[in-house]
């Protein structure tokens, strides 16, 4: 009988050491990940702000697509957030206001980034969606350019949008290059 009671001690111990052990392991892995992601984003933060004062820009934001819920056909609905956004002194965060867009709603502005690799206008009067147009106006942008995120394989996780608000402003060639080559940079921080 006794070595049925040291038995059953023994495989408690083991029990208690194992969920001990468990619970710090986890723990510090948790610790771990929450540092890298605070470590990617303020990577991203100094990337946006950098671009804000490069480009004299009012605002730049940084809109990640991800799953939405599933409709009744079975198809997914497939959103963007603003998820990392910098913003001169007077103009408005438009971060709350800009979450779980839905992808079918703004498909005249994602589909030239797909097609294109961008998409601007010097002048919003230009554009001739009215929900595009009205997306942009709602936030008091007068100019904007946009371009895709995109990952080394090609595949469009986000984009990258710097807006003027103050007044609006013509991007030369090389500002829109510069743009670019920052988002192949943001790419590099959200993969990480």
């Amino acid at each position: 009988m006794d070595s049925y009671i040291i038995a059953a001690i023994i495989g408690a111990s083991a029990t208690i050491c194992a969920v001990v052990l468990k619970t710090y392991l986890s723990g510090h892995w948790q610790k771990g990940k929450l540092e890298k992601h605070t470590v990617q984003n303020e990577n991203v933060y100094r990337a946006l702000e950098y671009a804000r004062d490069k480009l004299s820009a009012d605002r730049v934001v940084v809109y990640e697509f991800h799953n939405g819920d599933i409709y009744y056909s079975g198809s997914s609905q497939q959103k963007f957030s603003n998820t990392y956004e910098v913003v001169a002194d007077g103009v408005s965060s438009e971060l709350k206001n800009q979450q779980n867009l839905r992808v079918s709603s703004f498909n005249r502005l994602i589909k030239p980034l797909v097609d294109a690799d961008e998409y601007g206008f010097d002048d919003l009067g230009d554009i001739e969606d009215v929900v595009s147009r009205t997306f942009f106006e709602d936030q008091g942008t007068k100019s904007t350019f946009c371009v895709p995120i995109q990952l080394l394989t090609g595949k469009i996780i986000g984009i990258l949008g710097v807006d003027y608000v103050k007044s609006p402003q013509k991007l030369k060639a090389h500002q829109k290059d510069f743009i670019k080559n920052q988002s192949c940079i943001i790419s590099g921080y959200l993969k990480a």
